[in-house]
């Protein structure tokens, strides 16, 4: 298994060289700049051409070594001394190689994945309804939301959450926190009776795993909570920190799948999208999740 610690693209850069013009159109398709395409190929371009030099200079690294046993004298102190010579410009060409690479690594970190050719362009508006499950209940009388109700019976206190803590915080009180305690457990049991170990992960976890497993834009300033200086940030989701308990291990095809339930707080700076559902707490900053994540081929 490939580690995320090295903080690689979502993306395969083998496509977008190929098809550029279908990462462009998925770009303005997400309003989002069609110009990173060319500046990833360009970056591109300019790693291969150090890489080939490098490979052209450690080629010739190689034949120096098989041919120095076979010289004497002279001969063989000026083929040593080429060598060293070429091994002074391998090294002087590494900090440009890393400098590529990094260049490379930030602009395609910045490239979604393409959407489905069936998504249609526009925002919600123009979302397509594919089907419709039931009927919405009707009722013979007026039906209050969450917020009205968690305040009627004390389960809910957004008021003093916002006193607290900031918008997008609350309370769960009384019947209210037993509730979600026996939504939580329950919904661990049905897990685990299907196989799936129940873990409790860390919730700050290292920037090299997070762009690891969602990408670039999942560290953006606005998204996560991250600890001032430190490499670490508050988890939006389990996935997280579950998609990187086994990076870098070797997992024997016998062993899979392996199944996780995470169950964790998780934590977004960005809790609405643009004001949509803002009322009670459907989008907040804090929150309990049970996620079930897997291993498999």
């Amino acid at each position: 298994m490939q580690s995320p610690g090295s903080a690689s693209s979502m993306v395969d850069l083998k496509l977008i060289r190929e098809q550029p013009d279908l990462f462009k159109a998925a770009l303005r398709k997400k309003r989002a700049d069609p110009g990173l395409v060319d500046r990833a190929l360009e970056a591109d371009r300019r790693r291969r051409e150090i890489v080939q030099q490098v490979e052209t200079l450690r080629a010739a690294q190689n034949r120096a070594s098989q041919e120095i046993p076979k010289l004497t004298g002279a001969a063989r102190e000026a083929r040593i001394a080429e060598m060293k010579q070429i091994a002074a410009q391998v090294k002087a060409l590494e900090p440009a190689l890393q400098d590529a690479d990094a260049a490379l690594q930030a602009v395609l970190l910045q490239i979604p994945n393409p959407p489905h050719p069936a998504v249609p362009d526009g925002g919600p508006d123009e979302g397509v309804t594919l089907r419709v499950v039931g009927a919405p209940p009707q009722f013979e009388f007026a039906p209050r939301d969450h917020v009205e109700l968690g305040a009627a019976i004390d389960l809910l206190d957004v008021e003093r959450g916002a006193k607290v803590s900031g918008s997008r915080f609350y309370f769960l009180r009384g019947d209210g926190a037993l509730l979600q305690l026996a939504l939580v457990r329950y919904a661990v049991d049905r897990l685990a009776a299907e196989g799936f170990t129940p873990i409790i992960p860390p919730v700050l976890v290292r920037r090299e795993n997070i762009i690891g497993m969602m990408g670039g834009a999942a560290l953006d300033e606005q998204m996560v909570y991250r600890v001032e200086g430190e490499d670490l940030a508050l988890a939006g989701t389990s996935e997280m920190a579950l998609g990187s308990m086994l990076a870098g291990e070797v997992l024997n095809e016998s062993d899979l799948p392996v199944r996780l339930c995470g169950i964790s707080t998780c934590f977004r700076r960005e809790a609405g999208a643009h004001g949509k559902d803002t009322r009670g707490i459907f989008r907040v900053h804090q929150f309990d999740k049970v996620e079930m994540f897997s291993y498999c081929h």
